[in-house]
């Protein structure tokens, strides 16, 4: 059951860090293409390369697939949270794990004592340990 949790919050805690990552990857491949699409002129004469063509497309795939792991990963945190019935305790959940605040600024934003939303936090974690494991 510890262990559970364990990964439970592991896994809830990646999606912020899965965000940064998508964040990331778009901005190297824009950065990329747009490298790619400057032209070159040598002695007079506007070139693009074939192998700068050929990275390009390499890299776009490549992180055209990190992007939608990254995205898979995200959605299906979203999806585990949104399986939670109480509207406070998802709350607790969306501030905490997507918007990735401490309980402490949780309970100041929600206006509630950091005691009330650790408790629900707790709440939040074991009814997301029956989905968590079972899928």
């Amino acid at each position: 059951m510890m262990a559970a949790r364990h990964n439970l919050r592991a896994f809830l805690a990646g999606y912020v860090r899965q965000k940064d990552r998508i964040a990331l990857l778009t901005n190297e491949l824009n950065a990329l293409t747009g490298a790619a699409n400057t032209v070159t002129t040598v002695h007079g004469c506007e070139q693009r390369t074939a192998v700068m063509d050929a990275a390009v497309a390499k890299a776009t795939q490549r992180f055209s697939k990190e992007i939608q792991q990254s995205a898979d990963y995200c959605d299906a945190i979203l999806a585990l949270i949104s399986k939670v019935e109480d509207v406070n305790v998802r709350a607790v959940l969306e501030h905490h794990y997507l918007g990735g605040e401490k309980l402490e600024v949780v309970a100041k934003e929600m206006n509630y004592s950091l005691s009330t939303v650790k408790r629900l936090h707790k709440r939040g974690l074991e009814e997301l340990e029956k989905y968590y494991t079972a899928e």
